[in-house]
């Protein structure tokens, strides 16, 4: 018998065994979720370990939990207030950001698990590519690996719409009312809530959310609205440029590449997108998550200095890319997404269309790289900043890295507020201060006036601290007195 040559299993051969599996990813089979569980986890693992994060806001958050635990005092990380996820993580503050990063972590997971179920119940095309989207986004990615409340309040929202898709309204608003208490934007899912109900019929089932989801949200609130009453209603009012808006969006909300991959595969799939506007017309609920679009695009204008923000638009884009594209097409959006987080046209050297030409992919310009590097920075920047030897009776203001001063510090300095003052964004890191008794220096972030004014009538020398580019070593200025300026 002549021999057969030994057959190498071709790419196209790779791609038809794998495809289904891709397009059919079946989390309700325990040995799938359970692989799927480890591989996400694992994933997070290399953030986990660096702080609590790359926003300063995270060590907002530890520090309330630490001055809870110290103190005996609950005040809110900053305003408006964020009480379930401020409290609840703080338990979990003594063990250190591993700890918190992993309860947001598997907090995270529960919601892509929650994605996967709403997928089923919408009945949307590729499945298993949607919920590789939602779990591997580089910015969701790294976010669910930070002690922050965006991913908490994503997972509430989501278990708030699978409860409207399975008609149980009481605990849509009860799960609702959450997420508001997480986050107070959250609330206004139920705009796109009421109308779907509306649209279907189901009109007596608005209060039947509206109600669980008011005293849910309001004794959740409760220990910030007991503290500021109606001054909870507060932020740190900031509007950049449009370029350093436009910018940090393309670069790391699905990567430039991502954009580009997404308009191509919309542009390809042209008559998708053209049912998709059909479809827009009668069904209730590609309505809503348009409504969820324009809604968040519309909170995120009004502070327009951080994408998280954004957040709840990713599940609700996905779905309506779902349903506009071919399933090629996502696969398409998933690989170029996922790239991305690795290597990216790096948006930070465009300043004008004469520099598009200078165009190239890098590793720097890349959102997983650029979280972790802005993670480091920030710790290292607060490490040089605590070695710093500074003469007695002076009074150094760190600015914004100081809630990441005050927790890696923690331990060796005594903190203190400085000032209680409700109209303080928050009184935490604004008003709060770190002294080292021993050598009677005292750290402040950018307190106001009244605080300054204290010091300087107790004869305390000032110095700024700033970093040194490119490493961000820390280096201390002398600061003219706060009244002479």
């Amino acid at each position: 018998m002549e021999a057969r040559p030994l057959a190498l299993p071709t790419r196209a051969s790779a791609l038809r065994r794998w495809w289904p599996w891709l397009l059919s990813l079946d989390l309700t089979e325990w040995r799938v979720a359970a692989a799927f569980s480890a591989v996400f986890v694992l994933s997070r693992l290399p953030y986990v370990l660096l702080g609590y994060g790359a926003f300063t806001d995270a060590y907002r958050v530890a520090l309330s939990g630490l001055h809870l635990w110290q103190a005996g005092q609950y005040l809110p990380s900053r305003l408006p207030g964020y009480p379930l996820q401020e409290l609840v993580t703080a338990l979990f503050v003594p063990l250190g950001p591993v700890a918190t990063n992993l309860l947001t972590v598997f907090i995270s997971l529960a919601g892509v698990f929650l994605f996967d179920r709403v997928v089923r119940e919408l009945r949307l095309p590729a499945r298993g590519l949607l919920v590789l989207l939602f779990a591997f986004t580089p910015f969701l990615w790294v976010v669910s690996a930070t002690t922050l409340d965006y991913q908490w309040a994503l997972t509430a929202l989501l278990a708030t719409y699978l409860a409207v898709l399975k008609r149980q309204p009481w605990l849509a608003g009860f799960l609702l009312g959450l997420a508001g208490g997480i986050r107070l934007t959250s609330l206004a899912f139920g705009l796109p809530v009421a109308w779907i109900l509306w649209r279907e019929g189901r009109r007596r089932e608005i209060p039947r959310v509206a109600f669980p989801a008011v005293v849910t949200w309001l004794a959740c609130f409760s220990p910030v609205l007991a503290r500021y009453g109606a001054h909870f209603l507060n932020y740190a009012a900031s509007y950049p440029s449009l370029d350093l808006i436009l910018r940090p969006i393309g670069q790391y909300s699905i990567g430039a590449l991502g954009i580009v991959a997404v308009v191509g595969v919309l542009a390809w799939s042209w008559r998708g997108v053209g049912r998709l506007l059909a479809q827009a017309r009668s069904d209730a609920h590609v309505q809503a998550w348009l409504m969820v679009v324009v809604i968040w695009a519309f909170v995120f204008a009004q502070l327009p200095v951080n994408i998280a923000y954004l957040l709840p638009i990713y599940p609700f884009a996905f779905f309506l890319l779902a349903r506009a594209v071919r399933p090629i097409g996502l696969a398409v959006v998933l690989a170029a997404v996922v790239f991305a987080g690795v290597f990216d046209i790096n948006l930070a050297r465009v300043h004008g269309w004469s520099t598009l030409t200078d165009l190239g992919v890098t590793r720097s310009g890349a959102g997983l790289w650029h979280d972790r590097s802005t993670r480091l920075l920030y710790r290292h920047y607060a490490a040089t900043l605590a070695g710093i030897p500074v003469p007695r009776h002076t009074v150094v203001l760190t600015g914004g890295v100081f809630p990441v001063f005050a927790v890696m510090e923690w331990d060796r300095f005594h903190y203190e507020v400085a000032r209680y003052e409700i109209s303080a964004v928050s009184e935490l890191s604004d008003n709060g201060a770190m002294v080292d008794r021993a050598h009677d220096v005292i750290y402040l972030a950018a307190p106001d006036q009244p605080i300054l004014d204290q010091y300087l009538r107790e004869g305390y020398t000032f110095l700024r601290a700033e970093p040194r580019e490119p490493d961000w070593t820390a280096e201390l200025h002398v600061e003219m007195p706060p009244h002479s300026r």
